[in-house]
């Protein structure tokens, strides 16, 4: 009988350590299959993916991004992994991009890092979506986001609906088994505008690594898989704020992204010559 309890208590621990959903959830909702590999990013520049999303203009291609140590550059990629174009970010610094939405015809760019806990502000970055797969650079605007206190917080996750035009930040939590969620509105927005950050939610993973909102739900990642909050056309607070999300296995990886359907889930994990893997929609 205490081995029994022993075992039950060490299998506890270890789902709250990686973070993964409760399992009572489990059973409910497996809607993705099994992820295969689509291709490689065989590219010599791109050896640290942090941030993915699906482009509006173009089919099967994506935007990426790399995090601190990298150029402010944002790569559009295809599914396979072959790069169609680079494009120079300017008036933008790469602090620590962390991960990229796009909403509203324009790309986000979350500069969110902060695994010092030393940011006194963030900062996101955007610009009008490009319409050709032959642009060499754009220039970036840019607001100043404040948490609430002015208490700093790491965070490698970003969405943005463009429905209700605000803005959400997941925290990467690593002590407990749930993490805040924080929203600010940007409706009308201008360059240079400061934000006051407030707490929306909070999420049943630890670890978030990335994020992305699609026509099928909220997807959240960590580096043990993945939950994804089925959308039903509301708010993104009360979405997240749901008793229950659906398990997705979802290998290790700092970006994730859907498919402009949204019915394929594609990840890239840091490193030289990363893999693009996609989980196909049942």
């Amino acid at each position: 009988m205490r081995l029994g309890v022993v075992l039950l208590v060490v299998a506890v621990f270890s789902t709250v350590l990686v973070g993964r959903a409760p399992a009572a959830s489990a059973g409910r909702c497996r809607h993705y299959d099994a992820p295969v590999v689509s291709g490689h990013v065989g590219d010599d520049r791109i050896d640290e993916a942090s941030g993915l999303v699906a482009t509006g203009p173009f089919e099967k291609t994506f935007w990426l991004e790399e995090d601190s140590g990298n150029g402010a550059w944002v790569y559009a990629t295809s599914a396979s992994g072959t790069i169609r174009d680079a494009i120079s970010v300017r008036n933008a610094i790469n602090y620590d991009w962390e991960d990229i939405a796009r909403a509203m015809h324009r790309v986000w760019i979350g500069d969110i890092g902060a695994n010092a806990l030393d940011r006194d502000v963030i900062r996101v970055y955007w610009f009008k979506e490009p319409t050709s797969l032959s642009t060499h650079h754009v220039r970036a605007k840019v607001m100043i986001l404040r948490y609430p206190n002015d208490v700093s917080h790491n965070a490698e996750a970003m969405i943005v609906d463009g429905r209700s035009k605000r803005l959400f930040i997941f925290e990467k939590q690593r002590t407990a088994s749930m993490s805040r969620v924080f929203g600010a509105s940007i409706r009308g927005v201008s360059s240079g505008d400061s934000l006051r950050l407030r707490r929306v939610a909070r999420v049943p993973m630890q670890n978030i690594t990335a994020a992305d909102l699609g026509r099928s739900g909220i997807v959240i990642k960590n580096y043990g898989g993945g939950l994804l909050f089925r959308w039903k056309g509301g708010r993104v607070s009360s979405t997240l704020r749901q008793d229950h999300a659906c398990p997705v296995g979802l290998p290790e990886g700092e970006a994730v992204a859907f498919s402009k359907s949204g019915g394929r889930l594609y990840t890239v994990p840091e490193g030289s010559n990363p893999p693009i893997e996609h989980a196909d929609r049942r």
